[in-house]
């Protein structure tokens, strides 16, 4: 006979002999209650002593409950034995209390493992679900991003891929900045590349609900200003939200934003398209952004024409014609 065998039959016993013990005395004490004048006693010793021996076998289970190490059927030892029979007399002392706190508690646990599980499920479920929608827009993001789109398909609808790309996970959204921010930059910007990038840049603003993500403005009126059909005042609109959340979150640099704000005004100005000098809130507007911009080395020297003079020619007409110095 092993270890484990033996130990198996002295717990029972133990059990057993802790549960008539306990009973008996339960039965004694409940006889010797104060209460006895007042109320009317329907318990036998019998029932005490079944009681009693019940509550004692449910102590293994509270134990198991409590993750005691107390019931080690693998080893044999003594000075566990007492300590295992003390706590099975006390479960029977109490029997009734014991059994009822401890299906209480065993029905709650069952039911908050329910509940976990029933979470756990929930969560595979909708991430599963948030992994097909993400698959569909990574999907679009390629298809709308191809160098070289199969003319034999239809053209993407704004609504269908901003449809795709607002409901994608973070992670995907961040993708779909990258992506779009890289093809931007390699691509020379048509009406028919403005058409795609548009949308993907629009989902990214209108799912961004807390308005924290200053990069997708800009990087949307960049392409508002390169393309051939220009939209001068929608890229101010957008520069400017995307200067006023870049200082509400108090992010530093980016001073580009003042700089191509400041081109985008002179464009839009109807005075320097006839030749002539700006209003003088025009005026004051455009110098606050180029000042604003030569806080940083690099566009300080574009504006003085240290740098790129050939590609903002407009820039330097407009401030010998405005007689204006930064």
């Amino acid at each position: 006979m092993n270890n484990s065998y033996l130990s198996l039959i002295v717990h029972v016993i133990v059990m057993f002999t802790a549960g008539i013990f306990g009973g008996i005395i339960s039965y004694f004490l409940d006889q010797d209650s104060s209460e006895s004048n007042v109320k009317i006693r329907h318990n036998s010793l019998l029932k005490s002593v079944i009681i009693g021996v019940g509550a004692s076998f449910l102590v293994p289970l509270f134990l198991a409950i409590i993750s005691s190490d107390l019931l080690k059927l693998d080893k044999f030892d003594p000075s566990k034995i007492l300590v295992f029979f003390g706590f099975c007399l006390i479960a029977a002392i109490s029997s009734r209390k014991f059994i009822v706190t401890l299906s209480e508690r065993v029905l709650k646990e069952a039911r908050e493992a329910k509940q976990k599980v029933k979470q756990v499920e929930d969560k595979i479920e909708k991430r599963e679900a948030q992994n097909i929608i993400d698959a569909k827009a990574l999907a679009i993001l390629e298809k709308t991003l191809e160098e070289s789109p199969d003319p034999d398909e239809p053209p993407l609808s704004t609504t269908e891929i901003k449809d795709k790309i607002k409901p994608a996970s973070v992670n995907v959204k961040f993708t779909a900045f990258m992506k779009a921010r890289a093809f931007r930059r390699k691509t020379h910007i048509t009406n028919d590349i403005a058409k795609r990038l548009i949308p993907i840049f629009e989902a990214l603003i209108e799912s961004d609900l807390e308005n924290k993500y200053h990069r997708n403005h800009a990087q949307l009126s960049y392409i508002l200003k390169d393309k051939p059909d220009k939209e001068y005042e929608r890229t101010v609109e957008e520069l400017s939200k995307a200067i006023e959340i870049r200082d509400r979150i108090g992010e530093k640099g980016f001073l580009v934003y003042e700089f191509v704000r400041a081109i985008c005004k002179i464009e839009n100005d109807s005075d320097f398209q006839q030749g002539k000098p700006s209003s003088k809130g025009n005026s004051e507007s455009i110098l606050n952004d180029l000042r604003k911009a030569a806080q940083h080395s690099y566009w300080r020297k574009v504006i003085a024409g240290e740098i790129n003079k050939e590609k903002n020619k407009d820039l330097f007409s407009w401030l010998k014609l405005n007689n204006c110095g930064i």
